[in-house]
């Protein structure tokens, strides 16, 4: 690559708790391994004190509230300073696409999990919003992926979800380059459990899941733990001896790596019956040391889990019976050392995150 690489993103680019901005670090770290020339243009633009102060207003009145982090001022000003960073000769890529979307380039690429509706759909509830203000954000991001180079997206399912959702035709132009995860790729594979325990991981634990998880730890053998990291259960949760509550566990320390990499490593299974996501890297990131992963088969998660290989996929609508016949299997199937191995060989090798950057460098040369 002669030309210079400018990722143009809103987030910090040294930053990695993992989710996001965990993906963010990593693309940046390995097109840095593999140029020197890379620009790294950082635009996150202040959301006014006096548009804040009328959305908390309207979020107390009856009334629809505009999405004022896209507000047709922001979006401009983001544009005026994308313009003012860019080079007609450099290989944009922009991490993400709604923050962008109206920007004027010729040529560029981008990076994103899901388009901004179907976001919308999970993570929030679409009726608080104003009607004309999420068509006038649809709008132009349909226009900024139709105009678009080449789209990398996080699962195939972001794919199908956009060309439906916003009437498109993008197959063309994309490239499913899935994620890695965010923590670092194990050497050795080890799998030596002083006890047996299901693991979960979330910053949410009702939305990810949590309740109905503990719901099954009551049906299943009483000698299997529940291990809880992340957003911290209700005390009628806590009070039960079968739950170690282990807290916030952070990803850019060694120490939380460490204690994950333990964690991961010696837990019967990752289980993730989640209600909200878009492609969940913790499934990466326990496949990386060898742990199955028990998720839905909606979202982009079927990118990540062949079922009955190295994880079980539940039915969308699934049962607490089902998911306790689903640890059943697992408990069965990937308990022993060479099924780990053969779990962790197939996540390093899919879903490293050089092989996720040496996809989009592949597109990006064509052009």
């Amino acid at each position: 690559m002669n030309r210079n690489i400018n990722f143009v993103t809103n987030l910090v680019p040294n930053l990695n708790r993992g989710g996001w901005d965990g993906i963010n670090h990593n693309i940046l770290l390995q097109l840095h391994e593999r140029s020197n020339e890379i620009t790294v243009s950082t635009i996150n633009p202040q959301v006014r004190r006096e548009i804040t102060f009328l959305f908390k207003l309207r979020k107390l009145l009856p009334i629809c509230r505009p999405f004022i982090l896209f507000s047709e001022r922001r979006l401009t000003e983001i544009s005026r300073q994308v313009e003012q960073v860019t080079s007609k000769d450099d290989i944009v890529i922009f991490f993400g696409a709604t923050p962008w979307a109206l920007t004027e380039q010729n040529r560029y690429s981008t990076y994103l999990d899901i388009h901004f509706l179907k976001y919308l759909e999970i993570y929030h509830s679409t009726e608080q919003f104003c009607r004309r203000d999420i068509s006038r954000i649809v709008k132009a991001e349909k226009e900024f992926l139709e105009k678009a180079t080449n789209i990398f997206w996080g699962s195939s399912w972001a794919l199908r979800s956009a060309e439906k959702d916003l009437d498109l035709q993008l197959k063309h132009k994309s490239t499913i380059i899935n994620t890695g995860g965010n923590i670092p790729i194990p050497i050795q594979t080890s799998y030596n459990p002083k006890e047996p325990y299901l693991l979960f991981v979330s910053h949410y634990f009702k939305e990810k899941g949590g309740p109905q998880v503990f719901e099954c730890l009551q049906r299943i053998d009483k000698k299997i733990k529940l291990y809880i990291v992340g957003e911290k259960p209700p005390q009628q949760i806590l009070k039960d001896p079968r739950v170690n509550y282990l807290g916030v566990i952070k990803k850019d320390t060694n120490t939380g790596i460490e204690s994950l990499k333990k964690l991961y490593s010696n837990a019967l299974c990752l289980i993730h019956p989640t209600k909200m996501d878009t492609m969940g890297a913790v499934i990466v990131e326990a496949g990386y040391h060898g742990c199955p992963t028990i998720a839905p088969d909606k979202f982009g998660i079927p990118d990540f889990i062949k079922h009955k290989q190295n994880g079980f996929l539940l039915d969308e609508n699934w049962s607490i019976g089902e998911l306790a016949q689903a640890i059943g299997f697992v408990s069965e199937a990937f308990s022993n050392i060479d099924a780990r191995r053969r779990i962790s060989s197939d996540y390093k090798k899919e879903f490293s995150w050089s092989t996720v950057v040496d996809k989009i460098i592949e597109k990006i040369n064509q052009v």
